[in-house]
């Protein structure tokens, strides 16, 4: 057997070696068919060789069927692959070698190869003996290298899958490589440069009603090439010159060569008495298609993202800010935000559906594995029974997806009782239906309460809803800037002297209370500070404020992350009380800028926006450490860099100013202080931005109206307070909007107001690329982080137990786990008492993780004394150990069945230490979810083990 260098032989690939897949078969084909596709190919009837079925799968919610083919040699394979395209009644096969289900994407056909470097070794001279190495299996169109990982682009897929087949681990220069099959989207053989030209044909002159399918056949090409600018037809307010007619682009179908002659062949072609014109152009670039944060360096996709790569030519030193391209980390030159439009993107026109279908049926058949969220879903001509239905996926802003789309979609049949097949043909996102093809429909109240998911989009599209939010916000942090001119603001600051070597600049900021202005050193004008100044010296409240700031800076001059303390006049004053009657605080002026007008300006991925409020984490548990809550947390008092670490990894540098509303724990310092009035706290904290329930004032349950009742002076000094606040940032960062306080009028919580939560959803489907498990995962925590932080008092979060939660949405984000789980065994033994259903479905989920991560190492469940069960009225409780390797995990299982029999909800609780329990929110489902269930337990405790081993 001859064996390639470098390569462990493993012998259950060896067995794996004589088989081949044949993928994605109509159920009806038998396999005397497929027998003879192969001894025609193999031009021979004498190969023996078994013909075996994979179980049958809903596709695209089609059933499908899966062909092995098991030889006695290799060679057979090997032949067989060379002789690809293979066709069956007409129709090309996919085939491909089969892989064990071991294998990440095993049943997946990819050109994409992910390689993993081991951490000790340097990747200096070695990535390129790494991709000599893996050549011989084939042609590489293209390679990219981030942190220890190595990512290829094969001609072939079937050069990923003989490499995969070798081992998963290979070996170059006694280096071990760890090989893996990633998903890349169709089409992508490479990542193209900004000076290389690709072509298109664009084809104008056509009829108004032309279809995709029409020019498919035409110009021989897949129905996803084609990109359709569709006819508007002439309306009451519109004159004849605004019409548009209708525009086509046929794409990444190749060269400028080939696409000559096709031009040459088709430029004229009478369509329905149209004389279509054709001509090559340069395929034009949709900036909204380019990938954000490939254009700073740091896509964590890489090749598998489904946004669009091209790279600059100038990919350190490009000085264009207006350059969307995709640079390196390294680059000084940061581009402008990209404008948005709401007619950027794609959509998806589907039509040919059944006489008769209903909105339900539709939201059925068009629910994929990786489509569920349908709020882009309009429907036409839905209250028309004498129209066909026809339906538009919209506000799409990937070329990739929508294609994917259309594949699930376009020439399938409706259902097995319907064989009317649906025709798809991908469109651009403008902002117009033709009248011919019906008119867009509001929802009614009554689809609004109904219990079925409507497939009507709402009027705000996702990306208009997204920059609403923004332009408000925007609006909202432009309010903090204030330019100080009049002759009230003059007269303020007549009288200033400031310690040498200060001197007074503009005026910078204004609120109800304070000026703040900013201060330069004209020994160095480099050089600048903040000066705060306070309401007048009479009122009381402000000697507490600049008092309690004094002496919480004071306490906190060792903290990187809170400005320090000049000067103030209050008691220690190198500025006689004469000079001047303001009272006043001096701070080193923080770096960077505020936090929300740096979201206003930068818009941050849902990554860098968990980042951020990770660093806030540790910088409020590092003031919280020294005695000091602040109790006054807004996005306008945090200050944001970004900044290299000692590791030269990115991130961001957070300060935090305003200390004034500070609690500030007893110590010998503060009980110096001559003002004994300092101690008590002071009234509720009030702000714009969010009302924490530690100073909520609410009326006593009785009918004297007059009475209030406040909360104890304890909840007042908690550090609960801050969470709550970091909590309200966070939301504040994905909804672009305040939260002012924790319920409404209507008693609902900022999270749960419908147009915040979808704004929410928005954010979750546009950055998980449409996976569905971590949609579901991060909304869950997302959701239970929200309920806990705009609850009751005894539900507010602990610092260490939040930090938890965000760290495990950023590792729920970041996982590259796209794989399905398998189950060993999705079906349960059925039992009519409902509380021993649910503890065998706790059994299960036990059960089914030990399988799946035994894979990884060693792992068991305690014995039985360790093992204890409780439960009451629909609720039970398992108490277990986890052991791993040498570690263990204290895990408590809840399982509520809620008021519907059938809906049951169910939580993980991971004991850390006796102050820090860590919840992972299993979500609602129905009891007959079981393989569902435990796929999203398996994912949600791999993740947390991968967060803390």
């Amino acid at each position: 057997m001859n064996k390639k260098p470098g390569a462990f032989i493993d012998k259950e690939n060896e067995e794996y070696k004589r088989c081949l897949m044949v993928h994605d078969l109509d159920e009806t084909v038998k396999a005397s068919a497929i027998k003879k596709v192969i001894a025609r190919n193999l031009d021979s009837n004498n190969v023996k060789f078994k013909v075996t079925w994979n179980e049958s799968a809903f596709i695209h919610n089609r059933k499908s069927q899966c062909a092995v083919i098991i030889f006695s040699h290799e060679e057979y394979v090997n032949e067989i692959m060379r002789k690809r395209p293979i066709q069956l009644f007409g129709k090309e096969l996919s085939v491909s070698r089969q892989l064990s289900r071991k294998h990440y994407l095993s049943h997946k056909i990819t050109c994409g190869l992910l390689v993993e470097l081991s951490n000790e070794c340097s990747p200096d001279g070695l990535i390129d003996s790494v991709e000599k190495y893996f050549r011989q299996y084939g042609s590489i169109n293209y390679r990219e290298y981030s942190e220890k990982k190595i990512y290829f682009i094969f001609d072939d897929y079937d050069s990923v899958d003989r490499i995969v087949l070798e081992k998963v681990t290979h070996k170059v220069k006694e280096i071990p490589l760890k090989v893996q099959k990633v998903l890349v989207p169709n089409n992508r053989r490479t990542v193209p440069t900004s000076d290389m030209i690709e072509y298109c044909i664009h084809v104008t002159s056509l009829p108004n009603d032309i279809t995709g399918e029409e020019l498919s056949k035409i110009f021989r090409v897949d129905i996803t090439n084609i990109l359709i600018r569709p006819y508007n037809e002439l309306q009451n307010n519109l004159v004849e010159n605004e019409r548009k007619p209708v525009e086509v682009w046929i794409r990444d179908i190749g060269s400028n060569e080939s696409l000559q002659k096709l031009v040459q062949e088709k430029n004229g072609y009478c369509l329905r008495g149209c004389r279509i014109q054709c001509q090559v152009i340069p395929t034009p670039v949709n900036h909204f298609d380019l990938c954000r944060s490939y254009r700073k360096g740091n896509c964590r996709f890489s090749i598998c993202c489904r946004k669009k790569h091209i790279r600059c030519v100038q990919p350190v030193g490009c000085r264009n800010t207006q350059c969307w391209y995709g640079h390196d980390e390294q680059r000084k030159t940061h581009s402008q935000r990209l404008p948005i439009s709401d007619k950027d993107g794609y959509r998806v026109r589907i039509s040919n559906f059944p006489p008769g279908v209903t909105r339900p049926e539709i939201f059925d058949r068009l629910r994929l594995r990786f489509y569920r969220d349908q709020k882009n879903l309009i429907i036409c001509n839905e209250n028309d029974p004498s129209a066909p239905p026809i339906v538009y996926v919209t506000d799409e802003d990937s070329l990739a997806f929508v294609k994917e789309l259309i594949h699930a979609w376009h020439d399938q049949t409706f259902s097995r009782d319907q064989h009317t097949r649906m025709k798809c043909q991908l469109e651009l996102n403008v902002d117009y239906y033709n009248s011919t093809i019906g008119n867009y429909h509001s929802l009614t109240p009554q689809q609004v309460n109904s219990p079925t998911p409507s497939t009507i989009s709402s009027i705000n599209s996702r990306k208009e809803r997204h920059a609403a939010a923004v332009k408000g916000m925007r609006k909202q942090a432009l309010k903090t800037i204030f330019s100080v001119n009049n002759h009230d603001q003059d007269q303020r600051t007549e009288q200033l002297a400031l310690p040498s070597p200060w001197s007074l600049e503009d005026p910078m900021l204004l609120n109800e209370t304070d000026q703040i202005y900013t201060i330069v050193d004209h020994t160095d004008t480099n050089k600048s500070a903040y000066l705060r100044i306070y309401s007048k010296i009479s009122d009381k409240s402000s000697r507490l404020r600049v008092e309690r700031h004094r002496l919480a800076l004071q306490r906190l001059s060792e903290v990187d992350g809170v400005s320090k303390l000049i000067d103030c006049f209050y008691g220690k004053s190198t500025i006689s009380s004469n000079s001047w009657k303001k009272l006043w605080l001096m701070t080193e002026k923080p770096e960077g800028t505020s936090l929300d007008r740096f979201l206003a300006d930068e818009l941050p991925s849902f990554e860098d926006k968990l980042l951020i409020i990770l660093e806030l984490i540790d910088l409020i548990n590092e003031i919280h450490q020294c005695g000091v809550i602040h109790r006054n947390l807004t996005p306008s008092k945090i200050y944001i860099e970004p900044c290299v670490y000692d590791d030269e990894e990115e991130g961001f540098c957070l300060q935090i100013t305003d200390f004034d509303f500070a609690h500030i724990s007893s110590s010998n310092e503060i009980e110096k202080t001559s003002d004994v009035s300092f101690f008590p706290v002071d009234n509720p904290v009030t702000n714009d931005f969010y009302l924490p329930v530690q100073f909520e004032v609410k009326p006593l349950n009785n009918n004297d109206i007059d009475e209030e009742k406040e909360l104890s002076q304890s909840e007042r000094q908690s550090p609960g307070i801050d969470t709550s606040y970091i909590c309200a940032i966070l939301f504040s960062m994905m909804t672009y909007r305040e939260p002012k306080v924790a319920r409404n009028f209507e008693g609902k919580a900022p999270h749960q107001v419908p147009e915040n939560n979808q704004l929410i959803q928005d954010t979750l489907v546009s950055e998980t690329g449409r996976c569905l498990w971590k949609i579901h995962a991060l909304n869950n925590h997302l959701q239970l982080i929200f309920d806990r932080a705009f609850g009751n008092l005894q539900q507010q979060w602990s610092i260490g137990e939040l930090k938890y939660q965000i760290r495990m949405l950023l590792e729920i984000l970041n996982t590259m786990k796209e794989q399905d789980i398998i189950v060993q065994n999705s079906s349960m033994v059925v039992l009519n008492e409902p509380f021993l259903r649910l503890g065998l479905l706790i059994s299960r989920m036990k059960e089914e993780f030990i399988v799946y991560y035994s894979r990884i190492g060693s792992i068991n469940w305690s014995n039985n004394e360790n093992n204890e069960w409780s439960g009451h009225s629909g609720i039970i409780q398992n108490y277990d150990l986890l052991n791993i390797g040498e570690r263990q995990l204290q895990l408590k299982f809840k399982v509520n069945r809620l008021g519907n029999d059938d809906q049951i909800q169910i939580s993980v609780y991971i004991k850390m230490n006796e102050s820090t329990i860590v919840e992972l929110p299993l979500g609602s489902w129905k009891e007959k979810d079981i393989e569902t269930i435990l796929e999203m337990f398996i994912r949600e405790l791999s993740c947390f083990c991968h967060l803390i081993f």
